[in-house]
């Protein structure tokens, strides 16, 4: 088992990593987007979207394969 210090140490990595996604992904959105605070949430949802798809297609493919019994 990894020591708490080193797994502290993954997980404040794993952090850094995910506020800086989303720092960027926030800055792409607001600079590419008309204005609106309606477009900008519109754009946001699209994006956590694309992202739940993403995360979930291994789930997907998985329950697939075990329906068809392979």
């Amino acid at each position: 088992m990894r020591n708490p210090e080193h797994q502290q140490q993954i997980e404040y990595r794993r952090q850094q990593i995910i506020e800086a996604a989303v720092s960027k992904a926030d800055y792409i959105l607001m600079e590419n987007a008309d204005g609106s605070v309606e477009e900008l949430n519109y754009l946001t949802a699209k994006v956590a979207e694309k992202f739940m798809q993403k995360a979930l297609n291994p789930f997907s493919a998985a329950m697939l394969k075990k329906d068809l019994g392979v």
